[in-house]
């Protein structure tokens, strides 16, 4: 397991509290997220999560995208891991995104969204973060 945390260089405090960064095996297929006092923004570099909704839904467990925002929540949430983790991740202020989107807080607080939608061009990062691991190798990194 690789686990690395830094706090954000201050231009961007106090709206990002810290970055993070895993390459890991999970230690168990499904993990219990309680909530907390932060938002994460998170780009995933490893296969898809699923997401499964707590509470009896209509909604099915769903992927998440490569870029995705989860912003505070009111319960827990429930993730199926890929086989591998692979993700880099901010933390947020419970205000920070407002600082980042004209996306108001209240209308992303307690879910999982697609970053997309929040931060345009985040999930493109995943492409050309992956570009540049696969030419590693050949040292052009």
């Amino acid at each position: 397991m690789h686990f690395e945390e830094c706090p954000a260089p201050a231009g961007l405090q106090p709206f990002v509290t810290g970055f993070w960064f895993i390459r890991a095996t999970p230690a168990a297929r499904f993990e219990k997220i309680l909530p907390g006092p932060s938002a994460y923004l998170v780009l995933n570099l490893s296969d898809p999560y699923r997401l499964i909704e707590p509470a009896p839904s209509r909604e099915p467990a769903r992927e998440v995208a490569a870029g995705f925002y989860s912003g505070l929540q009111r319960t827990y949430l429930i993730s199926e891991n890929p086989a591998q983790l692979f993700n880099v991740g901010a933390v947020l202020a419970p205000f920070g995104a407002a600082a980042f989107t004209e996306v108001p807080p209240s209308s992303i607080t307690g879910q999982v969204l697609d970053a997309e939608g929040i931060f345009p061009g985040f999930g493109s990062l995943r492409a050309a973060l992956s570009q540049g691991l696969r030419h590693d190798a050949k040292g052009i990194l």
